[in-house]
C-alpha cells in the first residue's frame, strides 16, 4: 500500500512523525516523502497532476509555514494559508486519495489558535478530508508536563521529536486498522486549474543545473542578473528556486508594471536547498526580471529564509548575482470565497481519528505520569475509565 506525505520540515526531521509512522507500518506500506521545508502549503499545486490516485493515503502538512509566512512574514498574510488556491489544492488531492490534513502549529499560538489553522480545519469539512488536531494533543502533553519548553524543540515550527514520533505511531495504527475509512462527501478535482512551466519553457538559452540531497533533486535553470523572461499573461503563484545559489532581485511585471520585487538572498553555507518563494498575492505577470541587489528597500518582499534587515544590507556585491529556478506553478482564477464552499462532511466525521488518537494519547500518559491534576482533568473531560 501506497502512502504519500506532502509535508513540510516536520515531515523530514529525524525521529519525527513520519519515523514513527515507518515504524509502525513496517515493509507493508511504501511511503513516499516528497516533502520541503520552510516553504508554505501553496507549492503543492505543482503536484496535482502526479498520480495521486497511486496512493491509498495522503498526508498534508503546511500549517506551521503558513502560520509563518501569514502572520511573521512581512509582505504576506493570512490569504496565503487559508484562500482559494489551496482550498482548490486540497480538495483536488482529496478528490483523488484518502487526504488526511496534520495540524501542527507554531509555539506562540498553540493557546491562540490562528485563523488559518481554524481555516484548515474547515477545509477539511469542506473538502472530505481527516483533520488530524496536534495542537490540541500537543496542549495535552503541556498539562502533563506544565514546561512548554519541554514540548516543543528550539524550533517554534518544531514539537519535540519523542512526542512526535509517537504521534505517528499512533497514526501507524490507526491506518493499520482502517481506522481512516473513505468519508461519506465528496470533493471537486480542480488539477485543471494548476500547471506547471519551466524556464526551459520560454528560452533555451539558460544553462541547467541539476541538483540534489538526500530529500530531493531537480533540474534548474540559472539565469545572471539583467536577465528578462516573458511569457503570455498568467496568475502566478510562486515559483522554486536553490536558494543556495540564488542572490538578487527578483521584478515580477505586467504590461511593464512591477507587481511585486522580491528581495531573495541566502546567505547559506549547504550547496542545495530547495524553496518554494511564494507570490503574496498571486497576480497575473507577464515577466520575470533578474536584477543586481544594492540594499533591502521598503516595496521589497522578503521571503522565509532571507536574513534581518541588518543583515540584508550586507550584501557580498562581488558574488555572482543570479538565480537558480526549477518549477514555477500559475493557475487559472477562480475567486470564489472558501467560506462560501459548502461542508460535504461533519466535524465530528472529519475529526474523529483525531479524537481516538487523542484519548489513545491521554491514556499513555495517564499511566505513565505522576500528575493528580492531569489525571483529574483527563477524567472529566472523556468521562470514561482509562
Amino acid at each position: 500500500m501506497n502512502i504519500l506525505i506532502l509535508g513540510t520540515s516536520n515531515s523530514i526531521l529525524k525521529r519525527g512523525y513520519v519515523d514513527g509512522l515507518r515504524s509502525e507500518l513496517a515493509e507493508d506500506y511504501n511511503i513516499v516523502n516528497l516533502s520541503i521545508g520552510a516553504s508554505p502549503g501553496l507549492q503543492f499545486g505543482a503536484f496535482l497532476n502526479k498520480n495521486l490516485k497511486d496512493f491509498k493515503y495522503v498526508i498534508f502538512d503546511s500549517l506551521p509555514n503558513d502560520e509563518q509566512y501569514s502572520y511573521d512574514t512581512p509582505g504576506y498574510d493570512e490569504r496565503l494559508g487559508s484562500g482559494r488556491i489551496l482550498f482548490e489544492i486540497l480538495s483536488t488531492i482529496s478528490n483523488k486519495s484518502n487526504l488526511i490534513i496534520m495540524g501542527f502549529c507554531l509555539k506562540h499560538y498553540l493557546y491562540n489558535k490562528t485563523n488559518v489553522y481554524e481555516m484548515r480545519r474547515k477545509m477539511a469539512y469542506k473538502v472530505n478530508a481527516h483533520f488530524i488536531d496536534i495542537a490540541e494533543m500537543l496542549k495535552y502533553y503541556n498539562i502533563a508536563d506544565p514546561v512548554l519548553s519541554n514540548i516543543y524543540e528550539d524550533h517554534t515550527a518544531h514539537p519535540k521529536a519523542s512526542i512526535s514520533y509517537g504521534i505517528g505511531k499512533i497514526i501507524g495504527k490507526k491506518i493499520k486498522t482502517n481506522s481512516f475509512k473513505n468519508r461519506s462527501g465528496k470533493s471537486i478535482d480542480y488539477s485543471k486549474n494548476f500547471y506547471v512551466k519551466r524556464i526551459s519553457d520560454f528560452s533555451d538559452k539558460y544553462k541547467t543545473i541539476h541538483c540534489s540531497n538526500s530529500l530531493t533533486s531537480d533540474n534548474f535553470s540559472e539565469i545572471p542578473s539583467g536577465e528578462i523572461i516573458k511569457f503570455n499573461p498568467a496568475r502566478l503563484v510562486g515559483f522554486y528556486v536553490n536558494a543556495s545559489a540564488t542572490n538578487c532581485r527578483v521584478s515580477l511585471k505586467y504590461k511593464e508594471k512591477c507587481i511585486f520585487s522580491m528581495f531573495l538572498n541566502f546567505p547559506l553555507k549547504r550547496k542545495f536547498l530547495k524553496l518554494f518563494i511564494p507570490i503574496p498575492t498571486p497576480s497575473i505577470v507577464d515577466s520575470i526580471i533578474i536584477k543586481n541587489l544594492d540594499q533591502l528597500r521598503k516595496e521589497d518582499i522578503k521571503p522565509r529564509m532571507t536574513p534581518d534587515l541588518q543583515s540584508s544590507n550586507k550584501i557580498n556585491k562581488l558574488c555572482l548575482q543570479k538565480v537558480q529556478i526549477s518549477e514555477i506553478l500559475f493557475w487559472n482564477a477562480n475567486q470564489e470565497k472558501v467560506l462560501e464552499e459548502k461542508n460535504v462532511i461533519s466535524d465530528y466525521e472529519a475529526e474523529k481519528v483525531s479524537r481516538d488518537i487523542l484519548f489513545d494519547i491521554s491514556k499513555d500518559i495517564f499511566t505513565n505520569v505522576n500528575n493528580n491534576f492531569f489525571k483529574k482533568y483527563i477524567l472529566k473531560k472523556f468521562k470514561r475509565i482509562i
